[in-house]
């Protein structure tokens, strides 16, 4: 006799694992062995107990005896925005009996993926990786020069993502223009969505006033 529990809501984001059991328990008239093996549709990791192992066979169980079972499943991590949130997967379990394999028993759960809101940001001069600002060597500029920055936002999640971006700068007098695509703001925040595993380039302009002095 075998009945999952915990499969209420199952489920995990990209790279983690959905958690239930399966409960085995002898209804037979002597010590018996099983075999338990778990499958998903699409072959994700199924570990069983303590291994990392989609098949196992448990220690025999006493007449009556009742044993559950851990069962995990992983939600493979994001590729592109794969899986989305919200996809479901089928797991079938199977346990058998050592001493007579034509005693089995077959079942089922459904692992739903949760949404994953990572994203990433990285800002660019002319193509090169900024890294820490508080680590960026200082960019030298002339009075009336146009000088542009590049942040670029990568959604690594499986939803789509709504962003508002805002910059400023120090010197008050400097303008601060951002552009996304045909879409130019200055001095305003630019709202920009990006779908599950694409990403998106903002250029941050701004004009060195000519009353700039050396050193700001």
């Amino acid at each position: 006799f075998t009945v999952v529990a915990g499969t209420d809501n199952l489920g995990a984001e990209p790279g983690d694992f959905a958690i239930f059991s399966l409960s085995i328990r002898n209804t037979g008239n002597g010590p018996t062995q099983y075999t338990v093996s778990c499958e998903t549709e699409n072959h994700w990791i199924s570990f069983l107990g303590s291994s990392q192992s989609p098949v196992l066979t448990i220690e025999p169980l006493a007449r009556l005896q009742f044993l559950p079972l851990p069962i995990k499943i992983k939600v493979p991590n994001n590729v592109v925005g794969q899986p989305l949130a919200g996809f479901t997967e089928l797991v079938t379990c199977t346990t058998e009996s050592v001493n007579d394999p034509t005693l089995t028993t077959v079942e089922n759960a459904i692992v739903v993926v949760f949404e994953n809101h990572d994203f990433i940001t990285d800002l660019y001069d002319g193509g090169v990786a900024l890294g820490a600002m508080a680590l960026a060597a200082p960019r030298t500029v002339l009075n009336d020069e146009v000088v542009s920055t590049e942040l670029f936002v990568s959604n690594l999640g499986n939803v789509p993502l709504q962003f508002t971006v805002s910059a400023a700068s120090s010197q008050n007098n400097w303008p601060i223009q951002l552009v996304q695509g045909s879409t130019e703001v200055i001095g305003e925040d630019l709202t920009i969505s990006i779908p599950a595993g694409g990403s998106k380039s903002i250029f941050i302009n701004t004009i060195v006033p000519l009353s700039a002095t050396m050193g700001v």
